[in-house]
């Protein structure tokens, strides 16, 4: 198992594995290149784990195009075992990257062997030193991930969303005008490893405290069973303030994955007083491009959403992405949407573009200087590699903060023309 171990950097086990790396295997230099990796956080320290000891150690940096190798060393008695080979395999297949590496005449063997291109460099104290370079193996092509649509799913979503409707109907059987699906599988832009599932629920009549949070608790739990990484998100309102938009959107209920517990441990209020400012633009996107799985059809509940009430709640999200440094905590999904908040404020047609088109159209029209960084994002949002929870936000991708800052800088020049 190779895992990140720079929190145990004192255990004088992986100190001595880190002195056999080091120039006549000096420990006191072991210990000073431990104290500089801990002060860069740009620099990670895996170790490969067997039985829960570490057995060897490898140090290493990432930089757009390649990772770079400081130094790696595996324990004495546990050499010729492959796990040098099994290091250098786990970095290429995390980081899908070349691996670089500088090292002396005793190492330079143990690269050759695993495949990597060996070239002199200057000597450094009459000691030889070599340049080694681990190409990408050239991949196959694959065929790029098409976007699904409502009528064209994985079957285990379409029974995820018919049974959840089901649920539904069976929690609100005298007080439902309808379930109703808008956002990315409304839009033929959903992607089952980032993408949520969205519903806007209408109901005839307020439902009551108690009543709410009821139905909240049985979403939450049925949200635990999804088929897929994304989760679900709903909101339900009353037929009124769905016929009658007004400024400020009330909500009887909401669930989203960040509420989860919350809602499980009981630890929400539920109020019919209660705005959401995200609501102008779910509804939009109902009554442009939504889909009606139960009840009366869209044009009969749905009134129309005021346009500068949706670009209020549009700009509240954008504003949130450019401020600060915070497009870095999820690259793709800030990306994505600064560019549909883009077209929105520069072509003014009031058009709805998804992520997904935002992104083509994002290729198509923004200064080309920003492609390669809305082509990663695009590639990310799309790709069916499954990622831990925890790397989710990121799509398990590393990305380039010089060009994020830049195209957040970018947008906020462009929101200022536009939007004041």
């Amino acid at each position: 198992m190779f895992n990140n171990i720079k929190d145990q950097l004192d255990n004088p086990m992986i100190l001595q594995i880190m002195a056999y790396s080091e120039y006549e295997e000096s420990l006191e230099r072991a210990v000073k290149r431990t104290r500089s990796y801990r002060e860069n956080t740009a620099q990670y320290v895996y170790g490969w784990i067997e039985n829960s000891v570490v057995l060897g150690v490898c140090a290493f940096h990432i930089q757009p195009d390649k990772v770079i190798i400081n130094g790696m060393a595996v324990a004495e008695h546990s050499r010729k075992n492959g796990i040098g080979r099994a290091m250098v395999t786990e970095l290429q297949m995390k980081y899908s990257r070349s691996l670089e590496a500088e090292t002396d005449d005793d190492a330079v063997g143990f690269y050759r062997k695993c495949g990597f291109i060996v070239s002199e460099l200057p000597k450094v104290h009459d000691n030889c030193r070599w340049r080694c370079v681990l190409s990408l193996p050239q991949p196959q092509p694959q065929p790029q991930p098409q976007p699904q649509s409502w009528q064209r799913c994985d079957i285990v979503i379409h029974k995820y969303v018919t049974e959840f409707v089901d649920l539904l109907r069976s929690k609100l059987p005298d007080n439902l005008t309808g379930i109703y699906l808008h956002g990315s599988l409304a839009m033929n832009s959903y992607f089952p490893p980032k993408s949520d599932l969205d519903f806007i629920i209408v109901v005839d009549n307020n439902l009551g405290a108690e009543s709410a949070k009821d139905i909240n608790r049985s979403i939450a739990r049925y949200a635990e069973t999804r088929p897929t990484m994304g989760s679900i998100e709903c909101s339900v309102i009353t037929c009124d303030t769905a016929k009658n938009v007004p400024d400020d959107i009330p909500y009887e209920l909401h669930y989203s994955e960040t509420w989860h517990q919350r809602i499980l441990d009981g630890q929400v209020t539920y109020d019919p007083t209660y705005i959401d400012p995200d609501l102008p633009a779910h509804l939009m996107c109902v009554k442009r491009r939504g889909i009606c799985l139960y009840g009366q059809p869209i044009d009969l509940v749905f009134g129309d959403v005021d346009w500068d009430n949706f670009i209020r709640a549009v700009l509240d999200d954008f504003d949130w992405i450019i401020d600060d440094n915070n497009i870095c905590e999820s690259p793709y999904y800030g990306v994505l949407n600064i560019c549909r908040t883009l077209q929105i404020l520069t072509e003014k047609n009031q058009k709805y573009l998804s992520k997904y088109e935002g992104a083509m159209w994002g290729i198509t029209n923004l200064p080309k200087e920003y492609t390669p960084l809305i082509r990663q994002a695009l590639l990310n949002y799309c790709s069916n590699a499954k990622i831990p929870e925890n790397e989710r936000k990121t799509g398990g991708d590393v990305w380039n903060k010089a060009a994020l800052f830049a195209f957040r800088d970018y947008a906020r020049k462009v929101r200022c023309v536009h939007a004041g």
